[in-house]
């Protein structure tokens, strides 16, 4: 069977229940005429927004008989409830379900008013009845409707239990990985909802962004700063486990530089490097972003790893000029001293000598003009190679501006 087009991968939506925000999935627009708004309309939700659900009931029931269409049916059976009209409520209900004959929420809506009025065991009867109806023919939009009216009613374990039991029958059509994590991390079950972004991830990387950009705003609304560990945990676990999916050193390296240990981000760069053959691109992009933040260190270990790989690759040229680079930036930034600058002027020297001079290594140059010019006080010497780099065949308006 395949995936349902219309499946969302997100939560879109929110269910307020008792002072509780719990996450709704959403679902594709439903194609039907609503009515203009009527003075019967009007009436009923002006009493229901000020309680008086008597009176709401009377217009609320006029304008189901005329037109039952969910909104009406929903509002009219709140009234029911509020008023505790408890069979009136119960008989709707039937009759609305027989308009929509395998919808499993209205399961739910008559569990709601044998809670109601105090039939708890009814209520239970009615709930799990309507997990144990979802079957291999039943359509998974069908199964998260149902999670949502679980989560209206306060039911986070019973929207769980709905969206395992359909994960269960669809066999792989569609596992509800996003769902369930939505109301784990509600739950504050971190554990859990890392495990289920982390499965969706295993049976298909091409979910990765996707992955990343929830868990990274779930991170970021971490107060308690739970889930890193939570999931840095289990990304090692699973990493040891299964070796040779590239995908959770790909995870580790992302979730060290959200953390900004660079360090332990390039072990996993140089481990993702070498099973891809990416000849040092990606380790070069983290080198940047390490030295963005100030952590010299990590970007000069990440600059000679590229280096390493030899001569006649790609990003050679530019791991040498930019580990001088970064020394510079790292001394100038601290409490240096004469024989820091002058080691410095050696190493940029010895540099230029071995890459020569060229259009290539006019930003080499200009970083030793800059040296010399306002570290050393060696202005001549400066302006000296200023003019060199100037006047250097090949170099663009831009390099000269600069």
């Amino acid at each position: 069977m395949r995936i349902p087009l219309s499946i969302p991968l997100i939560a879109s939506a929110i269910f307020i229940v008792a002072g509780m925000v719990m996450p709704v999935f959403g679902q594709p627009p439903q194609i039907s005429i609503q009515p203009e708004p009527t003075t019967d309309e009007q009436l009923a939700s002006g009493y229901y927004q000020s309680g008086d659900y008597e009176k709401a009931a009377v217009y609320y029931e006029k304008l189901y008989a005329k037109t039952p269409i969910s909104i009406y049916y929903t509002y009219y059976l709140n009234c029911l409830i509020f008023t505790k009209e408890y069979r009136k409520a119960e008989k709707l209900i039937k009759k609305h379900a027989a308009r929509h004959p395998g919808d499993l929420r209205f399961k739910v809506d008559l569990g709601r008013v044998y809670r109601a009025e105090g039939a708890e065991t009814k209520a239970l009867k009615e709930f799990n009845g309507a997990i144990n109806s979802i079957t291999s023919t039943t359509n998974a939009n069908d199964v998260i409707d149902l999670a949502n009216s679980f989560l209206g009613i306060n039911e986070a374990d019973l929207a769980i239990a709905a969206l395992q039991k359909g994960r269960k029958e669809l066999n792989g059509s569609y596992a509800f990985h996003i769902e369930l994590a939505e109301i784990y991390s509600f739950k504050k079950d971190f554990a859990s909802m890392v495990n289920e972004y982390l499965d969706l991830l295993a049976l298909n990387d091409k979910t990765q962004k996707q992955v990343r950009d929830n868990l990274q705003a779930k991170m970021d609304a971490d107060a308690e700063d739970k889930i890193e560990p939570a999931l840095k945990t289990e990304l090692i676990r699973r990493s040891q486990k299964d070796p040779d999916k590239i995908i959770w050193p790909e995870m580790l390296m992302w979730l060290y530089m959200q953390q900004k240990n660079f360090s332990s981000a390039l072990i996993q760069a140089k481990a993702v490097d070498k099973r891809q053959k990416l000849e040092g691109e990606q380790v070069m992009e983290l080198a940047e972003t390490a030295r963005a933040n100030h952590a010299f260190d990590a970007a000069t270990d990440a600059y000679d790893y590229v280096i390493s790989l030899g001569t006649e690759k790609f990003n050679y040229r530019r791991a040498r000029m930019e580990k001088v680079n970064t020394r510079f930036e790292k001394i100038t930034a601290s409490n240096y001293s004469q024989a820091d600058l002058q080691s410095l002027e050696v190493e940029l020297t010895t540099t230029l000598d071995e890459m020569g001079k060229d259009s290539r290594t006019v930003p080499l140059m200009r970083t030793l003009s800059s040296l010399k010019a306002f570290y050393l006080h060696n202005t001549k010497d400066a302006i000296h190679m200023l003019e060199q780099a100037i006047g250097m065949p090949g170099i663009t308006s831009l390099q000269q501006a600069e």
